[in-house]
């Protein structure tokens, strides 16, 4: 089993985490510091996908909790501490036609629940 692996044992993610996953990266390793780094030395496809979790969480095609920070005097979504249903995300994920990666793993679409 490789690092990957373990991160299949859970039912819900951070948007960070997920983000993560989605673009091919072990969150074990970068989570904690991937929002401090530059934008040019983020993953590729990072920026976008975080940003696309953090708009269905907020539109509810996604489910999930999500938590707020301020920042400069404003409340933004905390993509720290936000988190997503992973059954949820693997819906959203077949209807913009992503059916490969972390989340499909072996390239076969997962059974998943109504």
């Amino acid at each position: 089993m490789d690092s990957f692996d373990y991160w299949r044992l859970c039912d819900e993610l951070t948007i960070v985490q997920a983000a993560l996953l989605i673009v091919g990266e072990d969150p074990s390793s970068v989570s904690a510091d991937v929002e401090t780094w530059d934008f040019e030395n983020r993953p590729v496809g990072y920026e976008a996908t975080r940003t696309a979790l953090s708009s269905a969480l907020t539109r509810d095609q996604i489910e999930g909790t999500i938590a707020f920070h301020e920042l400069a005097n404003e409340d933004v979504i905390n993509v720290h501490t936000s988190t997503v249903i992973v059954d949820s995300l693997r819906r959203w994920l077949l209807e913009r036609g992503l059916t490969t990666g972390f989340f499909f793993p072996n390239g076969m679409l997962l059974a998943l629940p109504e």
